[in-house]
């Protein structure tokens, strides 16, 4: 049942490795005799390495509290066949740790595609090269779908895994209840990722905007 959205799964994720690869292989500012542009992808990079690193060290501690309490609940108060509250524990657990890769994953590659993608809509031919713009173009799509396709490709590998390994010995009605601790766990992160970020940007909005003053 659960073998077709597993092969999908690493299908997803085999077109991000290829597409990642590609994409390490595009041209950089240093290609076009603009080294700025890798120092200040550089500097955005580590910016946003920091900040991912700081939030997960909090959310580090918000789910380890929180799987604990849904373990002592589904322990005690739900725990039909006796071990439900350790499933709906680990699937937590799973679906946190695989909302945070997709996160981590889908910020590098971002920053990565953003230098890629200004050097590609700059051109190289001359200062209005026709084809620069789409392949900017291609190279944001390309970068978009990377992101996209380890969301699925995680999330796919995620469901179907946890299907096959917490549904052991259940029914379908106590698997799918189980289940719920691995979507709980992946949107609580997601949520939260969702939220901190949109004031991260904001903050660097504000940042760049008094040093566009100052510096005016």
């Amino acid at each position: 049942m659960v073998l077709p959205g597993i092969v999908a799964a690493l299908l997803a994720l085999l077109f991000v490795l290829v597409n990642m690869t590609q994409l390490s292989k595009l041209k950089t500012g240093k290609d076009i005799g603009k080294p700025k542009l890798d120092q200040l992808s550089k500097q955005i990079k580590d910016g946003a390495r920091a900040f991912l690193m700081a939030e997960y060290y909090y959310l580090a501690w918000f789910v380890a509290f929180l799987s604990v309490v849904l373990l002592v609940i589904f322990s005690l108060q739900y725990d039909a066949t006796g071990s439900q509250g350790v499933r709906t524990f680990a699937g937590f657990i799973v679906g946190a740790a695989l909302s945070a890769s997709a996160g981590w994953m889908g910020m590098m590659v971002a920053t990565d595609g953003n230098v890629r993608t200004t050097v590609a809509c700059i051109g190289t031919e001359s200062e209005d090269d026709p084809k620069a713009l789409p392949e900017g173009l291609a190279v944001a799509f390309k970068t978009g779908s990377i992101m996209g396709f380890t969301v699925v490709g995680l999330g796919l590998f995620g469901v179907s895994s946890m299907v096959l390994i917490l549904g052991m010995g259940y029914s379908d009605t106590h698997t799918m209840q189980v289940m719920s601790g691995f979507g709980f766990g992946a949107s609580a992160i997601a949520l939260f990722a969702r939220v901190a970020g949109g004031i991260y940007t904001k903050a660097a909005d504000v940042g760049a905007d008094l040093v566009g003053k100052l510096e005016a």
